[in-house]
């Protein structure tokens, strides 16, 4: 008898030590979801911080622009700029103040979207897209997707 309630005894904590393995498992699961939408809500503040702040600084494009004439322009070649024509109206001053030498061929281009640079020299092309910053950004994070998601209203 006494052997039957012991290995009753070792029955039922195998049975507990599985139930506690399966919650165990289960909490792990649930965190991990949890961390990865938190991640993905934190990406959809920041976007529509980073929205915000282009409408009401379009300044805020100048440094993008700088640093992609940077990366084509460092040997005095000449290079288009193209931007949207409200961003165009906003930083023609100070760009035209800057970049004073005439290497550089400004164009406001309806087809490109407000927020975008793109800029192009000797063939060669720096894509200063929100989307292709945005996915340059969240790809560091592991995620995956373009500057307008679905249900995107602008």
């Amino acid at each position: 008898m006494d052997d039957y309630v012991s290995g009753e005894g070792r029955a039922a904590a195998a049975r507990l030590a599985q139930v506690a393995q399966a919650m165990e498992d289960s909490l792990a699961g649930m965190q991990q979801s949890m961390a990865g939408e938190l991640l993905q809500l934190a990406c959809d503040v920041a976007r529509q911080v980073v929205r915000q702040e282009l409408a009401a600084k379009p300044r805020a494009l100048l440094p993008v622009v700088r640093e992609a004439l940077a990366m084509l322009v460092g040997e005095g070649r000449p290079a288009t700029v193209r931007l949207s024509p409200a961003d165009w109206a906003a930083l023609e001053q100070p760009l035209r103040e800057e970049h004073a030498s005439g290497r550089i061929a400004w164009q406001a281009d309806a087809a490109v979207e407000p927020g975008d640079c793109v800029v192009e020299s000797a063939g060669m092309v720096v894509d200063g897209t929100l989307d292709k910053r945005w996915r340059r950004a969240i790809a560091a994070l592991g995620l995956t997707g373009g500057w307008r998601e679905e249900g995107d209203a602008d």
